[in-house]
């Protein structure tokens, strides 16, 4: 972003993971003598939306790939100037078997990672123009998400 200083203009503000909010809760339970539940709950509020256009007056850097540059149809469009991405809730499980094997303490131990499948937009399509300073169609899109539900089974022995 320094090749050029006007590159600069308008990019104080919220940085693309500035959350306001997030909360986490997190525990586990020992049921019987062997086995255990865990789990982990989190919730983050969303992030700023940036609209990257090209530079009015400056011509070194008008086709900057992306647009990389804080305005939109010539005004000034500081960080986070397009507001904020929704809340991003999740929630991992664990379940976990201990037991002896060869005098060694083992455990088995099944992960699910977001449990419940969100799948919340995490990020925009912050490009807001093109070269040619048209609307670039994709601005606000949907640009990544939460990642998918996952289920990973290990076997830990420690000796």
């Amino acid at each position: 972003a320094f090749d050029f200083y006007s590159m600069l203009d308008n990019a104080n503000g919220y940085l693309a993971n500035d959350r306001r909010h997030s909360l986490k809760i997190n525990g586990s339970w020992a049921f019987a003598e062997q086995w255990s539940l865990g789990f982990n709950w989190f919730s983050m509020s969303g992030r700023p939306i940036n609209f990257l256009g090209v530079h009015p007056t400056d011509p070194n850097n008008q086709y900057y790939i992306g647009g990389g540059n804080f305005y939109q149809n010539g005004v000034a469009a500081p960080r986070g100037s397009g507001g904020r991405t929704k809340w991003v809730h999740g929630l991992d499980l664990s379940l976990q078997y201990d037991f002896t094997v060869l005098g060694a303490d083992s455990n088995v131990r099944l992960d699910v990672g977001n449990a419940f499948n969100f799948d919340t937009v995490t990020d925009v399509y912050s490009s807001g123009e093109l070269f040619s300073g048209e609307s670039d169609p994709n601005y606000g899109q949907d640009y990544n998400f939460q990642t998918p539900r996952s289920v990973m089974l290990s076997a830990a022995v420690r000796f």
